[in-house]
């Protein structure tokens, strides 16, 4: 499974991770850019839990960047570490991170793992019992907008949410 992953996300996470660092790199210190970059290039490469310590080293030399908290968290989704990044993916949400792409990442984690972090992303609400759990991800969520392309949201939808 995990060679799978890499293929499909490789060409996809590379451009549009890449792409994510440059509106920000302006903000944070050279250390911080440097780390950052290293941890695209360990997601890039499927090297998930190195990408989640050098995206931490970066959010010690830089605090609390939302896009960074972003990256470790689809970097520790990717690692299959799914309850640290629900909490980071969260934690981007909160820091302000403008854009729904942390939302897509909730709902792929959830799907993933079958942890519910919201109630109504389960289909038919929340679990009942030991019942297996099925993540309705809404078409909204994979349909791009300015904040991400439709070809990256149905991409993540359809190749990790929905066949993992």
């Amino acid at each position: 499974m995990t060679s799978l992953r890499f293929i499909l996300l490789a060409g996809i996470l590379a451009t549009t991770s890449l792409l994510a660092a440059m509106p920000f790199a302006l903000a944070l210190s050279s250390r911080s850019v440097a780390s950052y970059t290293e941890g695209l290039d360990a997601l890039n490469e499927g090297r998930w839990p190195d990408a989640v310590s050098t995206f931490s080293r970066a959010l010690d030399q830089s605090s609390d960047d939302p896009d960074i908290v972003l990256a470790r968290g689809v970097a520790n989704t990717l690692a299959e570490d799914f309850p640290r990044a629900l909490k980071d993916l969260e934690r981007a949400k909160r820091l302000g991170l403008r854009g729904r792409e942390p939302e897509l990442w909730i709902y792929i984690t959830e799907a993933m793992s079958g942890i519910i972090a919201h109630k109504d992303h389960a289909l038919g609400g929340a679990p009942r019992g030991n019942a297996p759990v099925v993540i309705s991800i809404p078409g909204h969520v994979a349909q791009g907008r300015d904040d991400y392309s439709s070809d990256y949201g149905s991409f993540i939808v359809q190749r990790l949410g929905m066949e993992y």
